[in-house]
């Protein structure tokens, strides 16, 4: 199984950009994951906006991570994504812009996570030049003496991108979180698993499936637990059962 989501998403449509710059955003980025470990800022209020030239950033901050592919994977370190986010960040990232600890990264949740950990380190750094330096490095130093040459030149290159960025980058951000599953998704498990009435765990059990069971997706939505939101899929069993399961233990039980 793919390691983000169940089906390989299918990601959405990129800006083409000049392949002197995608080599140079290539040649750095997938050799730079975001980390986390130094600096943390504080988490904003969801009602303030965000800063101007949102999107320009966001769009050369991919660019500069992984060419803007939705499906880069640094093979040492395990970042993964457009913006090459850290396997030990994404738990708390999406949890903290999602809701969801456990959200696949589809192409959908890249964004949302991406842009809401953009504008919590703008409001704490106030310039970009200096959030493309804590995703390169984790760390929060305004002195760029301090920095090494290397860094100087990620963040060169970031801004770089950012004054060559198309209007609006890649878009508005998205607001609804997805699991990657479309309706008519056939998905083969390797483990058994209950079917629920409904989205909830208080909610019966219809079925419980067998080893190596043919499943077809009727739809995927997120169902707030606690005050938090949580996937939950509709499938339709072989023998014509319809009911839910939590995303979480759907994708802990489906063959690669």
């Amino acid at each position: 199984m793919d390691r983000n989501s169940v089906r390989p998403e299918r990601a959405p449509p990129r800006r083409r950009m000049l392949a002197s710059l995608v080599f140079a955003a290539l040649a750095v980025g997938l050799l730079t994951p975001a980390m986390s470990f130094v600096g943390t800022p504080p988490r904003a209020s969801a009602a303030e906006h965000a800063p101007a030239r949102l999107a320009e950033f966001l769009w050369a901050l991919a660019g500069q991570e992984s060419g803007w592919r939705y499906d880069a994977e640094n093979p040492s370190s395990g970042a993964y994504g457009k913006y090459q986010i850290m396997p030990f960040n994404w738990p708390n990232w999406s949890r903290d812009y999602i809701g969801d600890p456990h959200a696949p990264q589809t192409a959908v949740n890249q964004e949302i996570v991406a842009a809401g950990k953009v504008i919590d380190l703008h409001r704490w750094l106030r310039r970009y030049d200096r959030v493309a330096y804590w995703w390169l490095s984790g760390l929060r130093d305004p002195d760029k003496s301090n920095w090494s040459s290397y860094a100087r030149n990620y963040v060169a290159n970031v801004m770089s991108l950012m004054g060559r960025a198309p209007a609006g980058g890649d878009g508005p951000t998205p607001t609804r979180p997805n699991t990657g599953l479309e309706r008519g998704d056939v998905l083969r498990t390797d483990r058994s698993f209950r079917l629920r009435a409904g989205p909830s765990w208080p909610s019966a059990t219809l079925v419980r499936l067998p080893r190596r069971s043919e499943l077809t997706v009727l739809r995927s939505k997120w169902v707030p637990i606690n005050g938090q939101p949580r996937a939950w899929v509709r499938l339709e069993a072989p023998d014509g059962t319809r009911g839910w399961v939590r995303y979480r233990i759907l994708a802990a039980r489906i063959r690669g």
